[in-house]
C-alpha cells in the first residue's frame, strides 16, 4: 500500500509529519521556556536571600545610654535603603524616629536621631521624659516599632521588633519578625500602639 503511493502523494504525508513534528517541537520549546522563567526566578530568589538586609534595633549599652534611645544594626549581607522606623505614639506623647536612609552591610552601629514631642510641642529628647511616660502609663511598657527598609534591588520589607520597657536596663527587643512587603503596600512609616 505505501509503496502504491505517488510522488505527490508521499510529498503530502512528508509535509504532514512535519507539521506533526514543528508542532511537537514548538510544545516543547513552551514548555523548556516556562520551566526556564521558574529556575531564574528561583534562582533570583535565593540570590536575593543571600544578600538580605537585616537592619535591627540595638539598645545602648550603659555607657552609650545618654548618646542615643535606639540604633540600628544591619546583621545581613547587603546593604538596607530607605529605612523608616514606625512612632512611638502615646497619651499626650510621641516620639518619632529619623534612621539613616541607607545602612551599610558592614555590622557598625548607627545611631537613630528622635524627637519627643508633647501635646504636640516638641521637647528635648530625653530618655527620663519618655522613662516617666512609660511610669505613669501614659506609653504601654511593651510595644511594636515597625522598620521598613529596601534591598538593592528596591525590595520592600519591614522588621516588626517587640520592645519592652525594663526600669533598670531601658528598652529590651523580645521578639523580630521579618516580613516581605507587597508593591501596594507603603513606605511611610506606620504607627506602632501605645
Amino acid at each position: 500500500m505505501l509503496c502504491s503511493l505517488t510522488l505527490v502523494e508521499w510529498a503530502h504525508v512528508a509535509t504532514i509529519a512535519l507539521s506533526i513534528l514543528s508542532l511537537a517541537t514548538l510544545c516543547f520549546l513552551v514548555w523548556y521556556t516556562r520551566e526556564t522563567q521558574k529556575l531564574r526566578k528561583i534562582a533570583q530568589e535565593q540570590t536575593d536571600m543571600m544578600a538580605l538586609p537585616i537592619p535591627i534595633l540595638k539598645m545602648p549599652t550603659r555607657e552609650h545610654a545618654d548618646e542615643y534611645l535606639f540604633a540600628l544594626q544591619n546583621l545581613g549581607k547587603g546593604p538596607a535603603f530607605n529605612l523608616c522606623l514606625s512612632d512611638i505614639i502615646g497619651e499626650g506623647i510621641r516620639i518619632t524616629f529619623r534612621p539613616p536612609l541607607v545602612l551599610p552591610d558592614d555590622r557598625s552601629i548607627a545611631p537613630c536621631d528622635w524627637s519627643c514631642f508633647i501635646n504636640e510641642k516638641e521637647t528635648d529628647p530625653d530618655t527620663d521624659i519618655l522613662s516617666a511616660a512609660i511610669d505613669a502609663g501614659h506609653i504601654k511598657d511593651e510595644f511594636e516599632l515597625t522598620l521598613r527598609y529596601e534591598n538593592l534591588r528596591r525590595k520592600q520589607y519591614q522588621i516588626i521588633h517587640k520592645v519592652r520597657w525594663d526600669t533598670y536596663c531601658g528598652f529590651v527587643p523580645s521578639t523580630v519578625r521579618i516580613q516581605p512587603l507587597g508593591v501596594a503596600e507603603s513606605m511611610s512609616p506606620g504607627t506602632s500602639t501605645q
